[in-house]
């Protein structure tokens, strides 16, 4: 797993937009959107769902999230 790859899923996750996520991360939407798909042959399916053209976790998201969550808090402890 690449940490760049899970921190632009956190930020995807995290605003529910490819777009969100890239203007956060100073990076295009593609970058952004690639980086999922990478996770997601990884971990052999979807990462997320579209329900009303809003994106959603998947079951397999949620759980990804919960350790992108802790990884991007570690983050931010180590950066101060």
């Amino acid at each position: 797993m690449n940490l760049r790859h899970l921190k632009n899923f956190y930020w995807v996750s995290k605003l529910a937009t490819y777009s969100g996520a890239a203007e956060q991360l100073d990076l295009t939407e593609s970058t952004v959107y690639r980086a999922v798909q990478t996770l997601e042959k990884s971990y052999g399916g979807p990462l997320f769902s579209k329900d009303k053209g809003r994106l959603r976790l998947t079951q397999t998201g949620k759980l990804l999230y919960d350790y992108a969550e802790k990884i991007n808090a570690l983050e931010g402890m180590a950066e101060q």
